[in-house]
């Protein structure tokens, strides 16, 4: 299974020399070598389920990320 961790500042000790959290994203193979799932993980923070998306939910959520960084980078250029 794959695993691949994304590190970032926590906004609950934040310090911008350090990227004290992270969240843990796997493939998650379905028995049978299907397609399976993609679990995220936030293993700091004992409260948070694990959330389990299908692969277009993953692929919604990607989008999702990509659009709303390419508004910002939009509105930023035209506040220059």
């Amino acid at each position: 299974m794959p695993v691949k961790i994304v590190p970032f500042e926590s906004r609950f000790l934040p310090n911008p020399n350090d990227k004290n959290d992270c969240i843990v994203i796997r493939n998650v193979r379905s028995f049978g070598g299907g397609t399976g799932n993609i679990e995220l993980a936030f293993p700091f923070h004992e409260d948070t389920p694990n959330f389990q998306l299908s692969l277009q939910e993953a692929m919604e959520l990607r989008n999702a990320i990509d659009e709303a960084y390419h508004i910002k980078l939009i509105e930023q250029k035209e506040n220059e």
